[in-house]
Order: structure tokens, then sequence, then C-alpha cells
């Protein structure tokens, strides 16, 4: 496996440190999940997306950049691997978690994304990501 980059813009599992006490974690998991669809229901159901019943990408940007039912400061997505989505749906996520990261902190909120260290997919799908 190929190892992310030092220029990688998200957080690795590895260096998450979670306090439990104040954190939100999102654990997503990539068992079962096989599309667009089913990707995102997994993401909206770790982050109780308020309402979620025809998943769009739209829509997903929306939830994400908003996340003010969470209540904690720092929300933290830590994905058990690449997405196992189509590389095309990989870079729109990509550039929503991103363009997430950059609004939620203009709000004075943390939100880590955080992917595990190993993952070609991933580096391929940055490639693709507007920055």
């Amino acid at each position: 496996m190929e190892r992310i980059s030092d220029t990688f813009p998200f957080t690795l599992v590895r260096d998450v440190i979670i306090n439990p006490k104040t954190d939100y974690v999102a654990r997503i998991k990539s068992a079962g999940v096989t599309d667009k669809e089913s990707f995102s229901r997994e993401i909206g159901a770790k982050l109780r997306f308020p309402y979620w019943d025809n998943p769009n990408w739209d829509g997903f940007n929306d939830w994400m950049t908003d996340l003010s039912w969470i209540p904690n400061q720092r929300v933290i997505l830590l994905h058990e691997g690449t997405p196992k989505i189509s590389r095309q749906d990989l870079v729109i996520y990509l550039d929503i978690a991103l363009s997430a990261v950059s609004i939620l902190v203009r709000d004075g909120r943390t939100l880590l994304v955080a992917f595990p260290e190993q993952s070609r997919a991933l580096n391929d799908a940055l490639a693709g990501v507007k920055r």
C-alpha cells in the first residue's frame, strides 16, 4: 500500500486524540458501504442529519457545512478506510469535506475528517480535489 503524502489535507486516524467528554465522534464504517447512497446514509446516520430521505450531494453539502444540531465544539469523522464509492463520488465527497472543515472553523468549531494512513485510492482521488 502507498502512504498518504505529507501534503494530505485531512487528519490521519493515528494522529487523532479523542476527548470523550467534549468531542462528538462519528465512526464511518466501510463494510456494507458500496455506493454514494449507502455512503451518504452512513455519514448522515452517524452525524444525525435532521432530515435525510433522498441522499444527494447538494443536500449532503448543506448538512456537512452546518452541523448546528451537534452541540459539541469538535466533531470527528473517523473513517475505517477509503470509502468504497466511485472515484468521481469520492472526489466530490473530499471536496465537500474540505469545504466543511473550512466553513466550520469560521464558525468557531472544529471538524476533523480522519482516514487511515494507507490508501492509494484516496491519494488518487485527492488529485482531483480543488484546493
